[in-house]
């Protein structure tokens, strides 16, 4: 309300919106101003449909989400679409394979104690300081038995002669764009043997990482969703853009399908 002094000298209350309006540059000034003295407001926007149709508490609780797992999932989805771009390109700097190392050694160990081919190969690779997730074992009755083991930028392979006690080990290893590389592929298990399970801890972490990471990308996506539908009311935009994409990705699923 604002008291406006009339031609009779009497002060009377009238509606804000009779309020003589500022003119000039004093329009521009008066926009942001306060009704209190000493206090200024910021620009409030109209409370639209959306606004209405998503509650404050869950608008504000969505946000914290949102803010707090982007920080936590930042390096991991930087190191995936890093690691992606290298997959999907070959450029000449991260061309790595011709520049690997190959390195053959003997070493003598002791007839492992424990029974299994899984077993026995992970008390020989600790025996030779050997270190990376089981891919293939191999026994003969000749008594020979061979190991194939790898990790991000290294493969191993063990002929160990369990009758002698002696083994001889080729060690590959690749740069540090082949270990990037390698990182967007690793899992620990092989896609044509479903019977093979992870057995070499970092590879469970690891693999842990990657579910988290796809879980908290679909929640990402998810509160993305809600903050859109809250924050437009027309929505024309966010719905035509979501279009767009849908329209895409099916084209590609449907046109790579066999």
């Amino acid at each position: 309300m604002a008291l406006v002094r009339r031609r009779h000298g009497a002060r009377r209350a009238l509606p804000h919106r009779h309020r003589p309006l500022p003119l000039g540059g004093a329009r521009g000034r008066a926009k942001n101003r306060c009704p209190v003295p000493g206090r200024r407001v910021g620009r409030v926007r109209a409370a639209g449909r959306g606004d209405r149709a998503v509650s404050p508490k869950v608008r504000i609780l969505n946000r914290k989400v949102h803010i707090y797992l982007g920080l936590a999932l930042l390096l991991f989805v930087i190191l995936f679409s890093g690691t992606g771009l290298l997959l999907n390109h070959h450029w000449a700097f991260e061309d790595f394979w011709p520049h690997r190392r190959t390195t053959d050694f003997e070493r003598t160990f002791k007839r492992p104690k424990a029974t299994g081919d899984m077993a026995m190969a992970r008390d020989l690779m600790a025996q030779l300081g050997l270190r990376g997730e089981l891919n293939q074992t191999d026994t003969t009755p000749d008594g020979r038995f061979t190991i194939h083991a790898g990790r991000p930028g290294e493969s191993v392979k063990v002929d160990a002669d369990l009758t002698t006690g002696r083994a001889t080990v080729r060690r590959v290893t690749v740069n540090g764009w082949g270990v990037v590389r390698t990182l967007h592929t690793f899992v620990g298990v092989s896609a044509d043997d479903p019977t093979q399970a992870r057995d070499w801890w970092i590879t469970r972490v690891w693999s842990l990482a990657l579910d988290l990471t796809a879980i908290g990308l679909i929640l990402l996506v998810t509160g993305g969703l809600i903050e859109a539908w809250a924050a437009n009311p027309r929505r024309t935009l966010g719905v035509l853009t979501f279009g767009v994409a849908a329209v895409a990705c099916m084209a590609f699923v449907i046109g790579l399908f066999p």
